[in-house]
């Protein structure tokens, strides 16, 4: 503020971060560094300073055009609170919130840069994300530094509990702090954590051409295999109790996978290689325990496609048009392109959109 021709300067905040409130418009910020000595505390040298522009009214998102897919509107069943009404059901959230490290103007071109900026996008998608009030939230394409510094403490002010795993980096090359990966949150008041595995596609892959392919393939096989994909399997218990359960002493787990196929739609072999592959590792976490199994995730694929018809169906049409390309033989008896999860077809509420 100024008075009598000098200015006013009002500290609203001490931290690496700082977020423009609606306090701020119209004034100017000043971001202050003061170099500390770590045995005395004292200052050392002069202040380093920055100044912005005056704070201007954050523009609004443009208005989403949703999609209500039948059955799946739950909504009308939440009580004051945001929560389910029935004790025995809960939400489920799943988004690829699009990593910063993609979203260059190359790339969207009809976006505008300023709504591109991860400052602008990371406080909508916070708001959004909490708006929802789900149980449990699935997030791809989260960045490491962006889940460390502001997605974990964000969300456990609401209750979240979060766990992560970063994808393989043999192919990315770059600052290591921004390789995104895939992040699971839960309610702390809703479920507990028991038991966390991690999938990394890479090691499936090296395992794989260790005995299915031939020698002089091995590298032709794992330049294509090796995409760093990565799953997250979490097992969680259940709080709350499920009405009408035959046996209400029992301890009541839920598996969530989440996980993100490669995205390279000439390579529909791998694309069906990884689902078939994590599908696989939860048939055995089913297998040592009845527990159900919900699967989440952004798995670069559409209705009718295989990745589609396997998690949906349990199979794929041996003369599915898919198949044909199968370079390595991978897919190969395609009979093996089976599991036994009774997985009920709700892949249209998995599709995933990206926030521009």
């Amino acid at each position: 503020t100024q008075r009598s021709g000098g200015e006013t300067w009002f500290e609203v905040g001490r931290s690496k971060t700082y977020t423009p409130t609606t306090d701020d418009i119209g004034h100017v910020l000043k971001f202050e560094c003061v170099v500390i000595d770590a045995e005395t505390k004292l200052p050392v040298g002069h202040p380093n300073t920055l100044l912005t522009s005056r704070v201007i009214p954050a523009p609004s998102p443009s208005p989403r055009r949703l999609i209500s897919v039948g059955g799946a509107d739950m909504m009308g069943q939440l009580d004051s609170d945001g929560r389910l009404s029935s004790s025995g059901t809960f939400t489920v959230l799943s988004y690829n919130i699009l990593s910063d490290s993609y979203a260059s103007s190359e790339l969207y071109s009809y976006c505008p840069s300023w709504a591109l900026s991860w400052p602008y996008r990371r406080q909508n998608l916070l708001r959004e994300i909490v708006g929802y009030r789900a149980d449990i939230v699935c997030l791809q394409e989260v960045q490491c530094d962006h889940f460390d510094e502001f997605f974990a403490p964000e969300l456990d002010k609401h209750g979240y509990q979060a766990l992560y795993k970063r994808k393989t980096n043999e192919v990315y090359s770059g600052n290591i702090h921004t390789i995104d990966g895939c992040a699971t949150f839960f309610r702390r008041d809703r479920f507990s954590h028991v038991k966390k595995y991690e999938v990394e596609f890479n090691k499936a892959a090296q395992s794989l051409t260790e005995v299915a392919v031939q020698t002089t393939q091995k590298k032709v096989a794992l330049n294509r295999l090796v995409k760093d994909n990565v799953a997250l399997i979490v097992v969680l218990e259940a709080k709350f109790t499920n009405q009408g359960a035959d046996n209400p002493g029992k301890r009541q787990l839920l598996c969530v996978a989440n996980t993100h196929v490669n995205v390279q739609q000439e390579l529909k072999d791998v694309k069906i290689w990884q689902v078939h592959t994590l599908l696989k590792g939860l048939e055995k976490i089913a297998a040592s325990a009845d527990i159900p199994m919900l699967v989440c995730g952004d798995f670069n694929s559409v209705p009718g496609s295989a990745p589609h018809s396997l998690l949906a169906m349990g199979k794929v049409d041996p003369l599915h048009p898919d198949l044909l390309v199968d370079p390595l033989a991978i897919l190969r008896p395609h009979s093996k392109l089976t599991h036994q999860l009774p997985l009920v077809n709700f892949l249209t509420l998995m599709n995933c959109f990206k926030q521009s």
